[in-house]
C-alpha cells in the first residue's frame, strides 16, 4: 500500500528528529538542541505539518512537508507556507521538506537549494531538507537555518501539549452539536464560547431541565452505542438514597442539583463537563481555537452529518487523521512489535511505552509534574479507541492487552476510515 502524506511526513520527520537529537554538526544550529521533541502545532491558521520544540533554546520549529507525488508547483507553494509559519512569532524557524526529485524526474532538490543559498539563507530563518524518493528514510540537509538570527520568544501555546488530539472522558456526539451551535451563532460575538456551551448544556444535554426533578431525564445526546445520556444520573441516585435514609429532605436534594448546574458555580457539573469538552473540538481542528468559528474540515463534517452520515463514524475518521490518532496508534503498535521484553503487568507495559516515547523525543514530560499513579499512560486514549471500535478488549472486556493478539487494533477498519477521510475532507 502506498504511504499517504501523513505517513510519509512522520517517517521522514522521525529521521530528522534523530539527526537533531544526535547532535550531528551538519544538522545543528542555534535553534536546535538534543532535547528537541515533537509538540502540537498551532491550532489556528496557518498550521504546519509537524512541530518541534526545544526547551533549552526556547525554539519551536515548524515543518512544511511535501510528499513524493507533489510536483514543482506544490513544492514552490510549500516555500511560501514556511514563511507564514514565522508570522506573529508562532515559530522560531521553519523547514521545507520535499523529495529530491518530482514524479517527472525534475531535480527539484537542487533547484530549491540554489534558490535558498542565493535568496533565503541569512535573510529568513528557514531551512531546506530533501529525502530520497526511492528511500524516504534517506534524508539530506540542503540548506540549514543560519546562526545569524536572534531567537525570538515564541507564542508558547501548544509547546506543552502532545502532537495528537488530547482526549478527556466526554461525550462523542457532543463535538458535533457544539460545532453545529457554533455555526449558528454570529461570528462577530466576543462571548461565542460561553454562548455555545450554555446552549449545548441547556438545549441538547438538557441538564438544567433535568435538575428540576429527581426523576431520570434523557438528554438529546447519545453515546457511541446509540443510548441517550442521562444528565446527573449518578448524583440523583445518590440523593434519592440519602432521602430514603432520611439524611436530607427533597428540597435539600433539589438545591444540590441546582448548585450542580449553576453557571456561576465552581467545581460543579456545569464546569466539569465544560472543562472536559472544551479542547477536543479545537484539537481535532474542527473550529478555530480562538474564535470557535468552524474550519473547512468542520464545515465538511457538519455537511456530511446533515446528509444522514452517522456522527460517531464520521468523527472516528477525523480523530484518526486530523487528530493524528492513527499516527499515535502506529507508533504504539510498532513499539510492541519490536519489543521482546515480557512485562509482568499492564502498568509495566505502559511505563515502558512512556519511556520509549520520551527517549525518542515523541513527547516531553514535565519532571515537576507528579505522575498520577492511578492512571496508566494513554489511559484516556485507549478508552477512546475502544469506544470508537479501533480496538477490542480481552478477558470479558476487562483488559486492553492479550499476549497473543497484542492490543487488538482493528487495522482493517482504521485503514478504511483513513482512506475515507482522505477522499472526503480537505487538508487544512
Amino acid at each position: 500500500m502506498d504511504l499517504d502524506h501523513d505517513q510519509q511526513a512522520r517517517l521522514v520527520c522521525d529521521e530528522i528528529l534523530k539527526k537533531w537529537k544526535s547532535g550531528d554538526k551538519d544538522w545543528k544550529n542555534k535553534f536546535i538542541d538534543p532535547d528537541i521533541h515533537y509538540v502540537a502545532g498551532q491550532l489556528n491558521f496557518p498550521s504546519p505539518d509537524k512541530s518541534f520544540y526545544s526547551k533549552k533554546t526556547k525554539s519551536r520549529i515548524a515543518i512544511e512537508f511535501k510528499p513524493i507525488k507533489n510536483d514543482k508547483d506544490d513544492v514552490v507553494r510549500g516555500l511560501g507556507q514556511t514563511l507564514t509559519y514565522l508570522n506573529n512569532d508562532l515559530n522560531s524557524a521553519s523547514y521545507l521538506v520535499c523529495a529530491e526529485k518530482t514524479p517527472q524526474n525534475f531535480p527539484i532538490g537542487s533547484f530549491i537549494e540554489k534558490l535558498f543559498k542565493k535568496v533565503i539563507y541569512e535573510r529568513i530563518p528557514v531551512g531546506f531538507i530533501t529525502f530520497d524518493h526511492k528511500n524516504i528514510s534517506k534524508i539530506k540537509i540542503r540548506c540549514n537555518v543560519s546562526n545569524n538570527f536572534n531567537i525570538k520568544k515564541v507564542v508558547d501555546r501548544g509547546v506543552d501539549r502532545s502532537y495528537w488530539a488530547d482526549y478527556r472522558d466526554s461525550y462523542i456526539e457532543a463535538n458535533y452539536y457544539l460545532l453545529k451551535i457554533s455555526n449558528e451563532i454570529p461570528y462577530d460575538r466576543s462571548d461565542r464560547y460561553k454562548l455555545i456551551w450554555d446552549k449545548f448544556y441547556d438545549d441538547y444535554f438538557c441538564a438544567t431541565k433535568a435538575s428540576k426533578t429527581l426523576e431520570l431525564v434523557k438528554s438529546k445526546i447519545r453515546d457511541e452505542n446509540g443510548n441517550y445520556q442521562i444528565p446527573l444520573k449518578d448524583t440523583k441516585i445518590r440523593l434519592k438514597k440519602q432521602i430514603e435514609e432520611k439524611k436530607i429532605s427533597l428540597k435539600q436534594a433539589l438545591d444540590q442539583l441546582s448548585d450542580q448546574v449553576s453557571k456561576t458555580g465552581y467545581d460543579n457539573h456545569y464546569q466539569d463537563l465544560k472543562k472536559n469538552h472544551k479542547n477536543f473540538v479545537s484539537h481535532l481542528r474542527l473550529w478555530d481555537d480562538d474564535t470557535k468559528i468552524p474550519t473547512s474540515i468542520g464545515l465538511r463534517f457538519l455537511k456530511r452529518v446533515k446528509n444522514k452520515i452517522n456522527i460517531v463514524d464520521e468523527l472516528s475518521k477525523i480523530v484518526l487523521v486530523a487528530g493524528r490518532h492513527k499516527e499515535l496508534i502506529d507508533t504504539v503498535n510498532n513499539f510492541f512489535k519490536e519489543e521482546t521484553k515480557k512485562f509482568g503487568s499492564e502498568n509495566e507495559r505502559r511505563l515502558a511505552l512512556r519511556n520509549h516515547f520520551s527517549n525518542k523525543g515523541y513527547v516531553k514530560f514535565n519532571p515537576k509534574r507528579a505522575k498520577n499513579k492511578s492512571r496508566m499512560y494513554l489511559q484516556s486514549e485507549f478508552q477512546l479507541w475502544y469506544k470508537l471500535g479501533f480496538k477490542k478488549k480481552f478477558a470479558n472486556n476487562s483488559k486492553h492487552y492479550d499476549e497473543n493478539q497484542g492490543y487488538g487494533f482493528n487495522i482493517g477498519k482504521i485503514q478504511r476510515l483513513v482512506k475515507s477521510y482522505l477522499a472526503e475532507y480537505p487538508r487544512e
